[in-house]
């Protein structure tokens, strides 16, 4: 979603989430939510000429609660995942 990276909350249903994101597709749009740590929820404008990209990766809870206290960086261009490995 233009660039962004957002790390989803454990209680987030990823496969609701993708229904809910190819059903937008299949409408020619609409808008998606969804759960994220150490952020808000957000909403995004899903739209047929918008690719999401979702990638699994396994974090201890002692991260997750650092993440959703410190929030790290999701601008584009930085990889909040190296600090981390």
């Amino acid at each position: 979603m233009d660039g962004q990276a957002f790390i989803l909350d454990p209680g987030q249903d990823v496969g609701e989430l993708k229904r809910l994101i190819v059903e937008a597709v299949r409408h020619g749009g609409g808008f998606v939510q969804f759960e994220t740590i150490g952020r808000s929820t957000i909403t995004a404008l899903i739209t047929p000429h918008i690719g999401v990209r979702f990638e699994l990766l396994e974090r201890s809870d002692e991260q997750l609660m650092e993440w959703a206290e410190n929030p790290p960086s999701m601008d584009p261009g930085h990889d909040v995942y190296d600090d981390y490995y």
